[in-house]
């Protein structure tokens, strides 16, 4: 699906025309994994009609922010554990059975990933009773802390929408996610300086197919216990590296 590389959202005037009657089915992103947006899911609907079924990939939103199926047009809703506090291993499906085929529990061979279950269940737990509207107010925070100060440095360039990089963004601002490139070092040794100093992040193609290595970009993702000293002490390290040449 089209992105607008302005906005880090679908392209949703390029929607329409790539839906015909041969449209069986359609996967979009919640939160994008890279520009940490809202997608606008409702929009897709809009652009592809009433009777197609959507799969949503809720990974960068379950855990982070309230998600209401309820109050989302789509048919799957898929997300994994380890994004939420639970164990790696372990993911979940929601199916409405309203479009399309049915979707039918299966059974499994072999032992189930029991810990990494029990996990999930137990992060559901602590996420709702710490409430998951104020987990996004303290994520999104931090994000507009942080992109407000990459955006007073002039080697540094914050990827998707330029409008939300400020804290008193009129726009949406970015939900636990901020990925950005430095003009004077590559990503992947802005990753090795930030890991030497305890910070981790994640710094190359971020699943992104079919680009290179020149497209490499850093990725700092926050949730409830990270701290505002924490993404100072990221802003720190970066503005350190402004004089550096790679």
């Amino acid at each position: 699906m089209p992105v607008d590389p302005a906005s880090g959202d679908y392209d949703h005037r390029a929607l329409p025309a790539l839906v015909t009657e041969r449209t069986r089915f359609v996967a979009v992103t919640h939160v994008h994994h890279v520009f940490g947006v809202d997608m606008n899911v409702h929009r897709v609907r809009e652009a592809v009609g009433p009777d197609v079924p959507i799969c949503l990939d809720a990974a960068q939103s379950v855990g982070h922010r309230p998600v209401s199926v309820a109050e989302l047009d789509v048919d799957f809703v898929v997300f994994s554990g380890h994004k939420m506090l639970a164990l790696p291993g372990v993911g979940a499906v929601w199916a409405r059975n309203r479009r399309g085929p049915r979707f039918a529990l299966s059974g499994w061979e072999g032992t189930p990933n029991t810990a990494g279950i029990v996990s999930m269940a137990a992060a559901f737990d602590w996420l709702e009773a710490a409430g998951l509207a104020e987990i996004e107010a303290w994520t999104r925070a931090l994000s507009a802390r942080f992109t407000d100060g990459l955006a007073r440095m002039p080697g540094v360039r914050v990827l998707g929408c330029q409008d939300s990089l400020t804290a008193n963004s009129t726009v949406q601002q970015r939900e636990s996610i901020v990925t950005f490139r430095h003009s004077a070092v590559r990503s992947d040794d802005l990753g090795f300086v930030l890991a030497d100093e305890g910070i981790m992040v994640r710094a190359d193609g971020h699943c992104q197919a079919g680009r290179g290595s020149g497209d490499h970009a850093v990725r700092v993702s926050v949730h409830v216990y990270n701290t505002p000293e924490e993404i100072d002490r990221v802003l720190a390290v970066v503005s350190r590296c402004e004089g550096m040449r790679s």
